[in-house]
């Protein structure tokens, strides 16, 4: 059997036909979701890209103990522990994240890696003379000062993305053939294509898009038409929107939509070169990102405040098992990032049975998954129908800065100080299971978000259970000893 994870970072599960969206076209993402179980109350416990990892590569709690940080040296990784297991592995990836000093050992463990270089800020590119096309986007406002970002940090990773397309860039509107995501699915397709024995693989496909910067071709723009604005893409905004008119909002909503169907097409070419390859029926297919962004809710674009809102911290999360178990199902348990390592692992019986139990005799050649350092839930008991659901509530936030806990109908929010977040006070939601996200030209942003109204007031009673209960998570997560925790924030 094999494993294909398909990640695609800064995926909104609200942006994905199968989740409820009306507007955004995504008909291979939905598909997929058809012959799927489709988690619809997936959360990523640390927030944003490298915690996520840290969590999904480790199945342990990030939350308390690191942020911004690379694998620690003692953690045991899904990759190390398929390694002398007859399994191959591969990891292919354009996160620069990942591969960027002084946290790039996120290749541990793996038989194959590829990095494809130059997304976003990539310092890949680095001639001074080669052109920079400045006006291929629009500029000023997506350079102005962020709290976290100043304009000149701003500035040279913009100056770096164009000199890492420069070579596309006359071109870079009307073809997706260069585009990262087509490169990062191209890479994967080969990798399958030149492997001997297409069984007992692991490929973990990490792609950067949709992230920022948010620049797809002429022909997925054209899906997603905002008549009210007229001027160059506005592909590199985020921060606070008082600066844009609603007409902006609006377009820069426009094109994460468009970058997220262009995404979609690409994810569909790679399931069909699958289907050629006669993988389908043996090959355990899971699709979801690390986090979300906000597009215009609370005034804010991308990820410039650490609050971990449902826009940020839900994910989609779609699992497709080879014997069509859960096809068709939707699951409303909640599950969380330290799922993904021990549902994969009892998948391929290298753990036991919901991950309780070693499959393999530990030894100094052969390190074991042990259930004390797994703390995730293995999956596998949700599709035979063993278990109903591994946990009541999820539990999402940045290290040392948000805490949130959401069950079915509330969310509890705790903050740091408030120099840190701009929050001071704990908030509660009742949660609206109706909210559905609207169209560009119909968005508006006083008020289109899912949690508006903080009713802490109202519910104390509510509020101080909740509390109780993220507390209570919080301890048992957190650090055994002095130094066991990563002083590091995004």
């Amino acid at each position: 059997m094999n494993v294909i994870v398909l990640l695609l970072d800064s995926l909104r599960a609200d942006h994905l036909g199968c989740y409820g969206n009306n507007w955004i076209k995504t008909p291979h993402i939905d598909q997929l979701a058809s012959e799927s179980m489709v988690f619809d109350r997936a959360y990523s416990e640390g927030l944003p890209t490298l915690p996520f990892r840290n969590a999904a590569f480790t199945g342990k709690y990030t939350l308390t103990r690191k942020g911004w940080a690379a694998l620690s040296a003692n953690d045991k990784l899904l990759s190390e522990l398929l390694w002398s297991r007859e399994y191959t592995s591969a990891l292919i990836s354009d996160t620069e994240h990942m591969h960027r000093y002084p946290h790039s050992n996120f290749a541990r463990g793996f038989d194959y890696v590829e990095w494809i270089r130059g997304n976003e800020g990539d310092a890949y590119r680095t001639d001074p003379n080669i052109n920079v096309r400045f006006d291929l986007f629009e500029t000023k406002k997506s350079l102005r000062n962020r709290k976290v970002r100043p304009a000149d940090y701003l500035q040279e990773r913009y100056r770096r993305y164009l000199r890492n397309i420069s070579q596309w860039v006359d071109t870079w509107w009307d073809s997706d053939e260069n585009r990262f995501i087509a490169r990062v699915f191209k890479a994967a397709m080969s990798w399958l294509e030149r492997q001997e024995r297409r069984d007992n693989l692991f490929l973990w496909i990490d792609s950067f898009d949709p992230h920022e910067p948010f620049d797809p071709t002429l022909e997925f723009q054209n899906l997603y038409p905002v008549p009210q604005y007229s001027g160059p893409p506005m592909c590199w905004f985020g921060g606070y929107a008082d600066v844009l008119s609603d007409a902006e909002v609006g377009h820069i909503r426009a094109l994460y939509a468009a970058m997220i169907s262009m995404c979609d097409k690409w994810l569909g070419i790679f399931l069909d070169k699958l289907k050629q390859l006669d993988m389908m029926d043996n090959s355990m297919i899971i699709f979801l990102s690390d986090h979300g962004e906000f597009i215009g809710e609370r005034g804010l674009f991308l990820k410039e405040e650490s609050w971990p809102y449902e826009e940020l911290a839900r994910i989609p999360l779609i699992i497709r098992h080879p014997q069509g178990l859960g096809s068709g199902k939707r699951h409303q348990g909640f599950v969380d990032t330290t799922d993904l390592m021990p549902t994969i692992l009892e998948f391929l019986q290298v753990i036991g049975p919901n991950a309780k139990q070693v499959a393999f005799k530990p030894s100094a050649a052969y390190p074991a998954a042990s259930p004390d350092e797994i703390e995730g839930y293995s999956l596998m008991p949700l599709f035979s129908g063993e278990l109903e659901r591994v946990r009541d509530f999820a539990v999402s936030g940045w290290f040392d800065v948000s805490w949130r806990i959401r069950n079915q109908d509330w969310s509890y929010y705790m903050w740091a100080s408030e120099e840190k977040t701009r929050r001071s006070e704990p908030e509660l939601y009742r949660i609206n299971h109706e909210y559905r996200v609207p169209s560009p030209t119909e968005f508006d942003r006083t008020c289109d978000w899912m949690e508006k109204e903080n009713v802490i007031d109202r519910y104390p009673e509510v509020a101080e259970k909740m509390e109780l209960e993220l507390l209570r998570f919080l301890r048992k997560y957190a650090p055994k000893a002095p130094g066991d925790s990563l002083n590091l924030n995004a």
